[in-house]
């Protein structure tokens, strides 16, 4: 959700050596990222000031700083403007993350939804650190991974519900109430990706980036069963992900 959003942000604009520094103050960034959820997790609960919160601190300078620094010279040196803008973006997300995951719970579909929003925003910032100006592209590209990666999101409640019937038979109107909130997501964003060639703003074979989640989704939803194997899930996503990468690539270059 981090790197495969910068690729096809990449692929849209053209390569540049701006990108390559960019990926690595996003990584330092994302990096100090656990450490200060951490810390602002056990702030929130009176007692839980632990004698490794220095180091937790440390682990997040040490990754922020550079991370900060980094951004900030690719500013100054190439008129890189719009920049900070993205910090901000990035910190907003964060903190609506924090909230809503306060607020409801973490793995709630709101909170992971933002958190997913925080991530795909490598895309833009690749398109213009690439292209420079900040360009309608770079929002869309942030809309289309942003909405790929949030179809996880219901799969995956999908396939834990659906684990959680374990030693029942689940029949058709069973698995169709299991999976409601996953198909009605993957026609909208089938609905969505279909919509934005249509009106000249996506290229042509974009709807074919989201044929391998659509599919597999679709393959999961008619043969849903109490048995949940992560691993092979993991692995599954995992190719789905990269398959989706490859497509908008060669969506984008064509």
């Amino acid at each position: 959700m981090l790197t495969a959003p910068y690729i096809t942000g990449m692929a849209a604009a053209g390569f540049s050596g701006r990108q390559a520094g960019g990926f690595i103050a996003v990584l330092l960034l994302f990096f100090s990222r656990p450490p200060l959820a951490l810390l602002l997790k056990r702030r929130r609960h009176r007692g839980t000031v632990r004698p490794d919160s220095f180091r937790l601190w440390l682990n997040f300078a040490l990754t922020a700083a550079p991370g900060t620094v980094l951004l900030g010279w690719l500013t100054l040196t190439d008129d890189l403007w719009w920049l900070p803008l993205f910090g901000a973006a990035g910190l907003l997300l964060f903190g609506a993350h924090r909230l809503a995951s306060a607020r409801w719970r973490q793995r709630s579909a709101p909170a992971e939804l933002l958190g997913i929003a925080m991530l795909t925003l490598t895309a833009p910032l690749a398109d213009y650190l690439g292209s420079r100006p900040a360009t309608r592209q770079a929002l869309l590209l942030w809309l289309l991974n942003l909405v790929f990666f949030g179809a996880s999101i219901f799969y995956v409640k999908m396939k834990v519900s659906a684990a959680a019937k374990r030693g029942a038979k689940l029949k058709a109107a069973g698995r169709l109430r299991l999976a409601a909130w996953s198909l009605l997501y993957t026609i909208a964003m089938v609905v969505f990706a279909v919509a934005m060639v249509a009106t000249g703003q996506a290229p042509v074979l974009t709807p074919l980036a989201f044929a391998p989640m659509t599919g597999y989704g679709a393959f999961s939803m008619l043969t849903l069963s109490p048995v949940l194997r992560i691993k092979r899930e993991g692995t599954v996503q995992t190719l789905i992900t990269v398959a989706f990468t490859g497509l908008m690539v060669l969506a984008y270059r064509l």
